[in-house]
């Protein structure tokens, strides 16, 4: 078995579009979500339930900001997924996101909230 885990895909949790989604890994043929410790390390892999399977859609799908053909382990760098429409991601580390984030533009305050908060948690790790 395999401690490497290959990039796969996002699951767009509550359907909401613009939004975070979370990256999808997979590994001998089943699916996991990375789990960071403080913004920045894989601190561990958790098996995706049934129940989501189903909703994960491949990174084939979409035109991503970068095409992430990495193979993540324990303490590597976290990657997160911003999905900008139905076709678009932006992917990478939280510092290859900032500088994607701090010109998105958007009217939505509660996600203007969140972008402002995950970039000052990622200043604040800094």
């Amino acid at each position: 078995m395999s401690k490497l885990y290959k990039t796969y895909g996002i699951v767009n949790v509550f359907d909401v579009i613009p939004d975070f989604v979370l990256v999808v890994v997979e590994r001998d043929g089943k699916f996991y979500f990375p789990y960071a410790n403080k913004l920045s390390k894989v601190k561990y892999f958790h098996e995706a339930p049934r129940s989501v399977i189903k909703r994960i859609k491949p990174f084939s799908k979409f035109t991503c900001s970068k095409i992430p053909d990495n193979e993540l382990t324990v303490n590597s760098d976290f990657l997160f997924a911003f999905q900008v429409n139905e076709k678009d991601l932006q992917i990478g580390t939280s510092n290859e996101l900032i500088p994607f984030l701090n010109t998105y533009k958007t009217d939505d305050e509660a996600l203007k909230e969140k972008i402002e908060t995950f970039i000052k948690e990622v200043k604040d790790q800094a």
